[in-house]
């Protein structure tokens, strides 16, 4: 057997004690962390300091910050290619540290009508089809960049 493979059996095994434990214990955020720290042996943490709310508008004005682009442009339905990048960057970083549904991230990414949820599964694709382009052929694109550098600041801002 893998060492994957062996995990996943002792958590089988262990799936109906934690069943079990938060049945008989009140529900509430302190139990479930305590029965997941015990079943998997590892710290639960969650910040609940930052609401997503916060993060959204960090990472909005990161990126327009660093890219010179307007908040209002950047949100706006703007097809020019910096403003593109930025927006795609924006909502690369909203998807990978938030706990928003795609819908909602098109709601908070336009002023005018929402974007659609393959308009925001495009726009991750393309960050991250630049970052494993940076990673082969190692140069960096533009998207790349703003990225790397908006991640760096908001990172010193609040843990993300």
């Amino acid at each position: 057997m893998t060492y994957l493979s062996d995990e996943i059996q002792e958590l089988r095994a262990q799936l109906p004690q934690f069943v079990e434990a938060l049945r008989n214990a009140r529900l509430n955020y302190e139990a479930a962390k305590k029965q997941l720290e015990l079943l998997t042996h590892k710290k639960v943490v969650y910040d609940q300091a930052v609401s997503d709310d916060q993060k959204v508008d960090s990472i909005i004005r990161t990126v327009s910050d660093l890219s010179g682009i307007p908040m209002s442009t950047m949100l706006s339905a703007n097809r020019h290619s910096k403003v593109v990048i930025a927006r795609q960057v924006a909502i690369y970083l909203i998807k990978e540290n938030t706990h928003l549904s795609l819908g909602r991230i098109g709601e908070v990414i336009s002023n005018g009508r929402p974007k659609n949820h393959a308009t925001i599964i495009h726009s991750v694709k393309a960050v991250l089809d630049d970052y494993w382009t940076a990673k082969k052929t190692n140069t960096e694109t533009e998207r790349y960049a703003l990225a790397e550098q908006s991640k760096d600041l908001l990172t010193a801002n609040f843990e993300i």
